[in-house]
């Protein structure tokens, strides 16, 4: 096993039993915190919805680095004044770079911590700090992931061996997928405009395995978020 697999697997250790802490805490703390602060929201029902977001990615394996896209949409319900769930869903590709090739579709449920202290906050920006675990799809490209090229072969549309691999190539040979779990953080800034409307700005790092090669993607986006 390389170094740089040992590291990503102790982070995988740490990163994942402190996210689901982190939500058992937020989850017994919401209840005690002080209720002359209501939860987020038009009518303080603390629920807002994410229609786009929207930033560049930057992508570093083994092999090298690409640049790409980052879309995400979902939902944030409020644990209580200042904790809150997010569920977004992540859908994100590089093809620039030193290597090319990445890709991803995955959901990433975690929690995150505001920093509030009004209600009516118009144009001032809350501080966010977070993180959750991302569940999903992760596809690379082996010259990223430091893997010999492969020479494509004629074969058999389908064979056995299809059947039992634990992670499987696209139609380009040169493409590693798999399904997988990883971890990762945020932190931001939220501008409301009013109590229906913010934007919120974001910057997202993660590591997720893909053929069992570490893969860290950096992340700087906006998103549109209304809030009921």
């Amino acid at each position: 096993m390389s170094s740089l697999s040992i590291r990503a697997f102790f982070v995988f250790r740490c990163l994942v039993p402190l996210t689901i802490c982190a939500i058992l805490l937020a989850s017994r703390n919401a209840a005690a915190q002080e209720t002359a602060l209501p939860k987020e929201g038009l009518f303080s029902w603390g629920i807002g919805v994410i229609p786009l977001g929207l930033g560049p990615i930057q992508v570093f394996s083994a092999g090298g680095h690409a640049f790409g896209l980052r879309l995400s949409a979902g939902a944030q319900i409020d644990l209580g004044p200042r904790w809150a769930l997010r569920l977004p869903l992540v859908i994100a590709g590089a093809s620039g770079g030193s290597l090319d090739g990445y890709a991803e579709i995955d959901v990433v449920p975690g929690v995150i911590y505001r920093f509030r202290d009004r209600v009516d906050e118009p144009f001032t920006p809350y501080l966010i700090l977070g993180g959750g675990i991302k569940l999903g799809g992760f596809g690379a490209g082996r010259p990223l992931l430091a893997k010999p090229v492969v020479v494509a072969t004629l074969r058999p549309l389908v064979s056995r061996h299809d059947l039992f691999e634990g992670h499987h190539h696209s139609d380009d040979p040169n493409f590693d997928s798999n399904a997988a779990i990883g971890a990762e953080v945020w932190v931001g800034l939220s501008w409301h405009a009013t109590r229906l409307l913010s934007l919120d700005f974001e910057l997202a790092g993660s590591i997720v395995p893909v053929d069992g090669v570490p893969v860290e993607v950096l992340a700087e986006t906006a998103a549109l978020r209304f809030m009921f």
